[in-house]
């Protein structure tokens, strides 16, 4: 009896805790999903009024940035899922497939 309890609290736990992780990668897509529509509505706008921008140059560095900055908080991405060590079936899903 007991052990069965034991089993069925730890398989509702790791739910529990798959269900947590799936909402964070979800949020974490959609905030690097509003960066990136930032990132672009920027780099439009640089080059729609290029008279008010000081550098090119430095437009860019910002946007490599920015991109970096959204890219590291993408579960898409390979850098987040490489450095996301986790027993999640999402990992080993984007892991197996090219997009």
């Amino acid at each position: 009896q007991a052990r069965k309890r034991d089993q069925k609290w730890k398989k509702q736990h790791l739910e529990q805790e798959r269900a947590q992780h799936f909402e964070q990668q979800f949020k974490n897509w959609k905030r690097a999903q509003e960066i990136k529509l930032f990132v672009k509505d920027v780099s439009r706008r640089a080059v729609l009024h290029s008279e008010h921008v000081g550098s090119f140059k430095e437009v860019t560095a910002w946007v490599r940035w920015a991109l970096t900055m959204a890219n590291s908080i993408d579960p898409l991405t390979s850098e987040f899922m490489n450095h996301n060590e986790s027993c999640d079936p999402l990992k080993s899903f984007m892991n197996c497939r090219k997009f």
